[in-house]
């Protein structure tokens, strides 16, 4: 199968091939790397990606992607599997979980899955542990606080006391039975030499017993409970004893000279206890039960691990560790809302919906009470926070945010539809208008057919500002014409310099960024489409180099002189950076940052060794919340009625705050005592240190909550600011633009004046060159984003540093556009109003940013459940993980590209339906098809699909929470759609008439399908495909059976799409049909089974970068 661009195998073209077996899967992916045609062949390379599967049709086996010559004619051919690459490796267990994946570097992550607990244990051996009801709901995280300590590499084993046949050896203890219990190992409680952990074991040649004791039990001679491990005959079993009185249960077959992992844990709370054990290099053959405590057993919330293995009379223990836990609890109602969160420190969140299943109420230990209400079509009309202060939504008749008000004051107002000056804005916003004390702004936004913004014209402190866009035939951005008075536009804006970026045509990744000077001369990527070198405009190249992982291995420049480049980066088995060394350190010489984390990826301890200039040595400290306690030589304390928001440095108050979380009050480390007042939408409006002449700063944003207008009250200066590209100083009238080049700021220039960027892994501004190509400024940052380090005598002159965010030097904060930063204490100054996940969406406050929908969600998790309460810490910054992350929008922490984890794999997901469901998706596939077939799909006729099919997305949204308003809005819309294409809708009423609601939802999605593999893609070759699938899967199902539907995203090929039958009685599962959706329709396809994951006889199943799969069932998370 394969998909040619323009001009298909000749120069300037682009394709995508894919092999696949005899079953339609894929098993090698092709796809152009950079321009590859010359003198009427193929003269550069593939990028290859080959894909084995099990029995089931799962992927078991996956390489790296990598680059093979591609030359010849008639298009490329299947290649021979590289074994030379790196792979990835993923075995499951019976019910398809994923429980043991190798990574690209070689590491190992296991997941076993017991009856109400899944444990997780990464390479690096911390343990994570997912805690379930009987229905499958999420109700707990438990995360261990250290990672596996072993107490048995000290040979001496202090603390333990050894009894008969006990040797200790490299770290391993061996017991030796003689048929009796006189061998063991014990660590005694105080008040009996004989009682605390113990480990005891008898044996012989045909049977041992392993025995493990806490000390926690009753332990006289006529009552006495111990748990066992026991080998007898072959199997190994558990044994509960309490006197003289055993029962026994059958876990695995026995092998000898096989290490076995096993775990033991007792939760106080639940009163259970759990044991799993499974061959450590098979967790698919997991053996896991879990039994209620009997009444008397005094056991505490405990937990130990330990690898051994057994031969003979022998058995061996090559680790043990006990582990304390950080507890996150969460309850749910009777239709899986989430009703409740409680912390590790007992700090409790609650959440209360009406009938509807909408919330009206959260009441947050950081926000405060915060309560929501809503219209007769279930748009969230108004919203009170903690202070009182009420916010109005206004929509109109398609529920399309109108205006924000405060009481009878208009805060914003938005418009849409705007269709004058050949305007395609039917469907989309055309403006906007916010209001406030401080000044008024503007914009309006012009669109061609295809919905690309065309035109965005501002009106800031009176001020006229026009970007203009250009665009390829394929949509990528092409030209950015920047504000100025260079040029005239046509309705009199004024425009200056544009600004043109050059791609490679095979792989539509950008080459080359050139305006009134070249600011990038030319790029080059690997086969994973990672930035290898980057040549400036003024002849200075950074290239970048990477580990067989993808993996950041170092970063060079020819900008220093002298040998052996830059920096090189170094990694511990879960991906977290250990150390950097800079070969160009400050003042000259070598210099190594040295890294050191928690079990749950905290930074902890960082320090320098080498070169002595901007030096530091630093230790981390956490409390049970994830806040930061200690940093540096500096005390953190959180005193305030909010939990997590910092009050005092080194004991003396510093940070007071509002009921919302917004810090009103702040004394820096220059003395200042600032005082900070906050907008309706919790935005910084100003910030004044009332000494004599002090600072006064006061900020204007537009109607979507972005900065446009920065004003310096005492030195009389207003600086207009639209987004990091163009700034504008209205006292001076000095104009800065800054240059981005695939997402990161390259150059800015300033009058005449162009300065060029180098940037570190976290795209912090480190060096910054002239035109010429002479170091203009350098610095260095510690973890945390303070400067240690700046060449002496120069100003670095842009202002996006540390992690490219805009350093406020007058408040010594960073602006992270929702929210502003202290590097200093490594802390937001105000509440997160948001929960990264869609799983906690029930725990967002405030909806005043237009960005943000405005239907207010309740629990029902749309991804992965965080197993991390890092996420629920509403002041930390990036998880406690500021050398793996940033937080370029204030809410939300993006991880770095290819690092561990995180593959070049992307997003993925999988439905399972039922014959029935299937069927009514293939039926309105079918229509759409017949449609298809009929009429030619213009430009024009894309055109009006895509501008209808914003309301319709928000309509069926709706429809799980107000049934009958969505099927009217929908049915509408659905009918307007149709009519454009020339079908009948009289279909869709007669099968929606009377239908239940699943089934309204079924025969829509299918529509929707249909609609956007026509709007997105303008060939029927990906609806065809589906189809067949569709019609393949149904001729295979019988009654009972289940049709599975997935998509594995894809980061630089087309997504795959696979369909599977699963036979009802015996769970045999049958690949159908695969093949890759071109365009859109993977992401469409995951949308789909976003919708219908709250659908209550479905189960959506997603997995992200490779990892753990989550399901959901009823809406719920296990």
């Amino acid at each position: 199968r394969s998909q040619t661009g323009a001009a298909a195998w000749s120069t300037g073209g682009s394709w995508q091939r894919e092999f696949v077996d005899g079953l339609g899967r894929p098993i090698q992916q092709q796809a152009a790397h950079t321009d590859w045609w010359a003198a009427g062949k193929f003269t550069g390379q593939r990028i290859i990606v080959d894909t084995l599967y099990d029995g089931a049709g799962r992927v078991i086996r996956q390489s790296a992607p990598y680059l093979l010559a591609a030359a010849g004619e008639g298009g490329p051919a299947y290649a021979t599997p590289s074994q030379a690459v790196s792979h990835t490796f993923t075995d499951y267990d019976s019910a398809g979980n994923p429980v043991r994946q190798v990574a690209l570097t070689g590491a190992v992550n296991t997941t076993v899955y017991g009856l109400h607990q899944v444990y997780n244990i990464d390479p690096e051996r911390h343990l994570r542990v997912a805690l379930r009801d009987d229905a499958g709901q999420l109700v707990g995280v438990d995360e261990a606080l250290e990672p596996f300590r072993d107490e048995f590499d000290n040979r001496r084993l202090p603390g333990w006391t050894r009894q008969g046949n006990v040797s200790v050896n490299s770290g391993a203890v061996k017991l030796t039975g003689d048929g009796s219990w006189g061998t063991s190992i014990i660590r005694p409680v105080s008040n009996h030499p004989d009682w605390g952990v113990q480990f005891s074991f008898r044996g012989n040649q045909n049977n041992q017993e392993f025995y493990f004791f806490n000390d926690n039990g009753v332990w006289d001679t006529s009552s006495f409970h111990r748990w066992a491990l026991a080998i007898r005959n072959g199997t190994i079993e558990l044994l509960q004893t309490t006197g003289s009185s055993s029962q026994s249960i059958s876990l695995l077959p026995y092998s000898a000279n096989m290490d076995y992992r096993v775990v033991m844990r007792g939760d106080a709370t639940s009163r259970e206890f759990t044991v799993m054990i499974w061959p450590e290099s098979k967790p698919e053959q997991v053996a896991a039960v879990t039994l209620a405590q009997p009444a008397g057993w005094a056991v505490s919330g405990w937990q130990f691990t330990a690898l051994a293995r057994t031969a003979g009379a022998t058995i061996q223990l090559n680790d043990y560790s006990e582990l304390t836990f950080s507890r996150t609890r969460y309850t749910y109602d009777l239709k899986g809302q989430l009703t409740q969160v409680l912390d590790a420190a007992g700090n409790v969140t609650t959440i209360e919906y009406d009938q509807m299943g909408r919330k009206i109420q959260l009441i947050d230990p950081d926000m405060g009470t915060w309560q929501y209400g809503y219209d007769a079509a279930g748009n969230l009309s108004w919203q009170r926070d903690s202070l009182g202060q009420t916010i109005n939504f206004n929509y109109d008749t398609l529920h399309r945010l109108t205006a924000r008000l405060a009481g009878s004051t208009v805060l914003a107002s938005y418009g849409y539809d705007d269709q004058s000056g050949g305007n395609a804005g039917l469907g989309r916003r055309t403006s906007m208008t916010a209001y406030a004390p401080a000044g008024n702004n503007s914009a309006t936004f012009h669109y061609d057919i295809h919905g690309q913004m065309l035109t965005e014209q501002r009106t800031v402190a009176g001020q006229q500002y026009e970007f203009r866009y250009e665009y390829t035939d394929g949509g990528l951005p092409s030209a950015t014409y920047y504000p100025g008075t260079a040029h005239t536009a046509p309705a009199g804006w004024q425009y200056g310099e544009k600004v043109v970026t050059d791609y490679y045509w095979a792989n539509g990744q950008p080459r080359a960024l050139v305006g009134d000077g070249i600011y990038v001369d030319e790029a080059s990527y690997n086969a994973a489409g990672q930035l290898t070198a980057l040549r400036l405009g003024n002849n200075i190249t950074q290239t970048f180099a990477y580990d067989n992982a993808f993996r950041l291995d170092a970063i060079n420049s020819n900008a220093f002189s002298g040998a052996g480049g830059w920096l090189s980066y170094s990694y511990d088995g879960a991906g977290n950076i250990t150390a950097i060394l800079d070969r160009q350190a400050p003042a000259g010489g070598n210099q190594t940052q040295h890294f050191s984390y928690d079990a749950l990826y905290r930074l902890t301890a960082a320090y320098t060794s080498g070169a002595p200039a901007g030096s530091y040595n630093e230790q981390y400290n956490y409390d049970v919340l994830g806040n930061l306690v200690q940093k540096g030589n500096m005390s953190q304390d959180y005193l305030g009625s909010q939990p997590h928001a910092v009050t005092h440095l080194n004991k003396s108050q510093t940070a007071w705050y509002d009921a919302n979380g917004n810090m009103i009050e702040r004394l820096d480390d220059m003395g200042r005592r600032w005082q900070q007042s906050w907008t309706v939408d919790n935005m910084l409006a100003r910030a004044t240190d009332p000494r004599l002449r002090g600072e006064d700063i006061g900020f204007v944003y537009d109607a979507d909550s972005r900065l446009v207008l920065r004003r310096d009250y005492l030195r009389g200066q207003d600086t207009v600011q639209l987004g990091k590209l163009f700034s504008h100083n209205l006292a001076t009238n000095l104009e800065t633009r800054h240059y981005a080049f695939g997402g990161a700021l390259v150059a800015m220039r300033e009058a005449a004046e162009v300065s060029f960027f180098l940037r570190d892994h976290l795209g912090s501004t480190t060096t910054t060159l002239w035109a010429n190509g002479l170091v203009r400024s350098d610095r260095r940052y510690t973890p945390w984003g303070e400067l240690r380090w700046e060449t002496s005598g120069t100003v670095t002159p842009t202002g996006y540093q540390y992690t490219s965010q805009r350093w406020d030097d007058k408040l010594g904060l960073y602006d992270y556009n929702a929210r502003y930063y202290d590097p200093g204490t490594g802390r937001f100054l105000s509440a997160d109003t948001l929960v990264p996940g869609k799983q906690f969406a029930a725990l967002t406050g405030d909806y005043s940013e237009a960005a943000l929908s405005q239907s207010v969600k309740t629990s029902r998790s749309q991804a992965p459940i965080a197993l991390n309460s890092a996420v629920l810490n509403r002041f930390a910054y990036a998880q406690n993980r500021p050398l793996m992350g940033t937080d370029p929008t204030g809410h939300f922490t993006e991880w770095l590209q290819h690092f561990g984890w995180e593959s070049w794999r992307a997003d993925g997901g999988q439905i399972d339906l039922t014959v029935e469901q299937a069927q009514l998706i293939r039926d309105s596939l079918g229509e759409i098809k017949s449609a298809f077939d009929d009429i030619s799909i213009t430009a024009g006729v894309v055109g009006q699909i895509l501008s209808v099919l914003g309301p319709l997305i928000a309509g069926l949204k709706m429809l799980f929470t107000n049934t009958a308003k969505a099927i009217e809005e929908l049915s509408t819309a659905i009918g307007i759609l149709l009519s454009m294409v020339n079908v009948d809708a009289a279909w869709l009423a007669t099968a929606a008439a009377g239908a239940q609601l699943v089934t309204v939802a079924m025969i829509i999605v299918g529509v929707l399908l249909g609609l956007f593999a026509l709007a997105l893609h303008f060939t029927g070759v990906g609806l065809d495909g589906l189809v067949r699938g569709f019609d393949a899967a149904l001729t295979h199902a019988g009654p009972g059976d289940t049709i599975r539907l997935t998509v594995a995203r894809n980061s630089f090929l087309a997504d795959e799409v696979n369909l599977h039958v699963i036979d009802g009685q015996s769970g045999q599962m049958q690949h159908i049909y695969g093949d890759h959706a071109w365009g859109y329709l993977g992401e469409v396809l995951l949308y789909v089974m976003e919708v219908l994951a709250d659908s209550s006889t479905t189960t959506v199943t997603y997995f992200y970068n490779g990892q753990v799969h989550y399901y959901t069932g009823n809406g719920n998370w296990y």
